[in-house]
């Protein structure tokens, strides 16, 4: 990177006398013409040369003498070359400096450790101009994309519409008829639709409107449903939308609140009838839907200091026929609750 490269430079530059010096003395000791290295070297061998005449083992010593003076003239040619390239520059030292307290003073300032940090942070300012520069280019095209998705959220919400309209009546009627089977013979409901700003759920405010008995106007369900009332309409909308959604589990958690006798035993009818091409998983305090599933858990919460715990516990059949009885009578399960959840139990899974 740039510090890296600039460092060394400034390393180089604010040594370069001593460098110089340094480089110099290396050369003269090498190549002084009276007692450098390479003189001496070349004396040597001369008298290595001279000798071999006579003394033939002095061959290979001459041989290697003279590869020495090679390498040591190629060597001090080189070190000339180093001597050549250091060059003392107070201006170009003055420069390097100043461009490394610069970017040191940048990384402080945008608290950053490294010199490629201020290089992506300067990338990034970059773009931010170019974004600036433009803006009234993009704003052009952000408000024709504004204004298609406007025409596409307009078409969307009108096809919602009519399907809501459409299938409102039947809906209602469906639930009614529904509601009947659940002990609500004069149930009224309907579905109102009112107009309101475009939004996440189209441009309809979907109210549910219900009465339970024949002269009583139709009110929001909030205002005038009873829990148990509540409950049987909720569990009447699940189990039509699951006729039309591919849902593999529905949990119903305690969807019977409210309701007791013969009317919970129908809503486990209802539920029993989903479950037959789905999983169910309900949570329920009565005995007549307990005993309708064809596997039975009994859930236990447990409150320390620490945290609350809660397990699940299968029961086997025995067990189940204790809980069941338990459902029936209270803490103090009696003979004829016993006798009672074994009915319920043999009635349900013959």
């Amino acid at each position: 990177g740039e510090m890296e490269t600039l460092e060394a430079e400034w390393s180089l530059l604010s040594h370069a006398e001593e460098i110089q010096q340094g480089l110099g003395n290396l050369f003269n000791l090498m190549d002084t013409e009276d007692s450098g290295l390479i003189t001496r070297l070349r004396q040597a061998h001369i008298q290595a040369d001279s000798l071999k005449r006579h003394y033939p083992r002095m061959a290979e010593f001459e041989e290697r003498l003279l590869t020495a003076y090679i390498d040591l003239k190629d060597l001090s040619a080189d070190l000339e070359v180093l001597l050549n390239d250091v060059e003392v520059n107070p201006a170009r030292l003055e420069q390097v400096g100043e461009r490394l307290n610069l970017l040191n003073e940048l990384q402080k300032k945008h608290r950053v450790n490294h010199p490629d940090e201020l290089l992506s942070l300067r990338d990034a300012l970059k773009a931010d101009l170019e974004a600036i520069e433009h803006a009234d280019d993009n704003r052009v095209a952000l408000e024709k994309a504004l204004l298609e998705a406007e025409k596409e959220a307009i078409r969307t919400a009108n096809l919602l519409t009519e399907a809501r309209r459409r299938v409102g009546a039947p809906l209602s009627q469906r639930l009614r008829n529904m509601l009947k089977q659940l002990g609500i013979p004069n149930a009224q409901f309907d579905i109102v639709l009112t107009t309101q700003p475009l939004g996440p759920t189209g441009a309809d405010a979907v109210r549910f409107h219900f009465s339970a008995n024949k002269n009583v106007p139709l009110q929001p369900l909030e205002d005038m449903a009873s829990g148990g009332e509540m409950s049987r309409i909720m569990l009447c909308l699940k189990s039509i939308m699951a006729e039309h959604l591919q849902l593999s589990t529905l949990v119903f958690d305690e969807i019977d609140t409210g309701v007791s006798g013969e009317i919970a035993y129908r809503m486990g009818e209802i539920m029993r009838e989903i479950a037959s091409n789905r999983q169910v998983i309900c949570i329920t305090h009565l005995p007549q839907i307990a005993a309708l599933g064809q596997h039975h858990f009994k859930v236990r919460k447990t409150e320390t200091k620490a945290a609350n715990q809660t397990t699940v516990t299968p029961l086997n059949p025995e067990d189940r026929l204790m809980e069941i009885a338990q459902l029936l009578s209270g803490a103090n399960v009696t003979e004829a609750a016993i006798l009672n959840a074994r009915h319920l139990l043999a009635d349900n899974h013959p």
